[in-house]
């Protein structure tokens, strides 16, 4: 009877199959990736998406809930592939955002705060020099007269 037992093997293998195929897919983290593109890159374009699509959070505008799907979407536009990847990634491939949730966001470059201007040390103005005054002539005087 070593074909009864054929079908139950076969089965188990094939389960058992499927459960590591599963159990693959899953491991690896999604990862973005643009050619030419770098860390400072990918750092800007992707702050800049997620400010894009966010729900703004507080006066100042710091913190904003970002849509992960609408992330996505900016990203892709921007020439960005998405892929899975085992860890540690290979080069050039970074980690975004991937689901919805509240972030600290930077400030846009536009709005980037700026050291207070400082004053400009006054520059001395040049004093004209001080000339002697001439001098004045005094109460009048007889001028002596020479004697004969």
């Amino acid at each position: 009877m070593p074909y009864a037992s054929m079908p139950v093997r076969t089965a188990r293998g094939l389960g058992v199959a499927a459960l590591t195929g599963l159990l693959l897919v899953g491991c690896g983290k999604q990862y973005w990736n643009k050619a030419d593109a770098g860390a400072a890159d990918f750092q800007r374009e992707s702050m800049e998406c997620a400010r894009e699509n966010a729900v703004l959070m507080g006066a100042n505008k710091d913190y904003g809930i970002v849509i992960a799907d609408l992330y996505k979407n900016c990203m892709k536009m921007r020439g960005w592939n998405r892929a899975q990847q085992f860890e540690p990634p290979p080069p050039g491939w970074f980690r975004g955002i991937e689901d919805d949730g509240p972030m600290r966001l930077q400030p846009a470059p536009s709005a980037a705060p700026t050291a207070a201007p400082q004053p400009v040390p006054a520059q001395p103005v040049p004093q004209p020099v001080p000339q002697p005054a001439p001098p004045q002539p005094g109460p009048s005087q007889p001028t002596p007269q020479p004697t004969r």
